[in-house]
């Protein structure tokens, strides 16, 4: 855990009101995953030490999801399971008609979390993918049971 970011981080979040880790990143000029793994083994972090080929089988299990993929000019939301799913060394697709449909690029999976945010109205569990850069390459939220009860670790 780096120390001096986590500190930052909980300064900053109390000051400024700042509700999710994204937020806080953006507001303390550094990628969502350098404040995740900052926060690793506190706040309910935890990196996953799991490869993406045995991550996405798992998430079959949660359910129904709220996979959200994005970047800075557009979000990409789909509720749906990871069912369907098909793998090869470097990608992988996830297609459910009318559900969820994901084209999956798992050169670029380099580091993931099981992470809890807790909101004024409500607490989130999500499993959130990285890319090399520290961008966030998938997050996906389930609907109806916490990501603990499942053991993905």
């Amino acid at each position: 855990m780096n120390d001096s970011l986590y500190n930052r981080y909980q300064q900053a979040k109390q000051q400024n009101n700042l509700q999710s880790m994204a937020e806080s990143a953006n507001y303390l000029n550094v990628t969502e995953a350098e404040l995740i793994y900052a926060c690793a083994n506190a706040d309910d972090a935890k990196r996953l030490n799991i490869n993406p080929t045995l991550l996405l089988p798992e998430l079959a299990n949660l359910g129904e999801i709220k996979a959200i993929t994005n970047n800075k000019y557009a979000t990409h939301i789909h509720i749906g399971e990871f069912k369907n799913i098909r793998l090869n060394n470097l990608t992988g697709i996830v297609l459910n008609p009318r559900e969820l449909d994901l084209r999956i690029f798992l050169d670029h999976w380099a580091i993931s979390f099981a992470l809890t945010e807790t909101f004024s109205d409500n607490i989130q569990h999500s499993i959130q993918v990285f890319d090399h850069y520290g961008i966030l390459y998938i997050r996906s939220m389930p609907l109806k049971k916490p990501i603990w009860l499942f053991g993905i670790s």
